[in-house]
Order: C-alpha cells, then structure tokens, then sequence
C-alpha cells in the first residue's frame, strides 16, 4: 500500500520545483461547484489519473468545494502513482 504525502504550501507555491519558468507539479483546481481544471484546462476528475504529467500535484480548492470532490482528486493521484501532493492555501484577509 502506498501512503500519500500532504503537505500545506503557501499561497506562491514558493516550495515547488521549477524547471525553467514551467512547473513541474501538476496544479488541480476544483471550484466551489466541483468543477476541475488540470495546468488551466478542464478535466473531469475521473478523468485525472491518466492527465497527469508530473510525480508531484498541487489541490487549490475553493473553501466552499465539498470535501468529496477534494477527496476524489487525492484518490485520483493515488491511482496515478503519485505520492506527492500538497494543497496551496490562502490566508484570510481580516
């Protein structure tokens, strides 16, 4: 059984590898509606496990995404191989 790695990153990423001026992490955004989008283009969730092109996903979820859909796109990594994944998070503006 392989164990998921989690880590919290700052809202620049500042913490994830580059190569050149691309990113070499996969970035999934799930909006408050469960809609995703791999690297800025659309995919279905379902579908995310054979996108990725990267050892390493970044999750940017909206606060108001349910905790399933995040879920599923962790299940999705695991599917894929991958071990690494972190969530970008936003502090909030008081």
């Amino acid at each position: 059984m392989r164990a998921l790695i989690l880590m919290l990153m700052a809202a620049s990423l500042a913490g994830c590898a580059t190569v050149g001026s691309q990113s070499a992490v996969d970035v999934v955004q799930i909006d408050a509606k469960g809609i995703s989008h791999l690297n800025g283009r659309q995919v279905p969730v379902a579908s995310l496990s054979d996108s990725f092109t990267h050892d390493a996903v970044v999750i940017e979820a909206d606060r108001a995404t349910p905790h399933a859909n995040v879920v599923a796109v962790l299940e999705e990594a695991r599917e894929a191989g991958i071990a690494n994944v972190s969530f970008k998070t936003q502090s909030e503006i008081k």
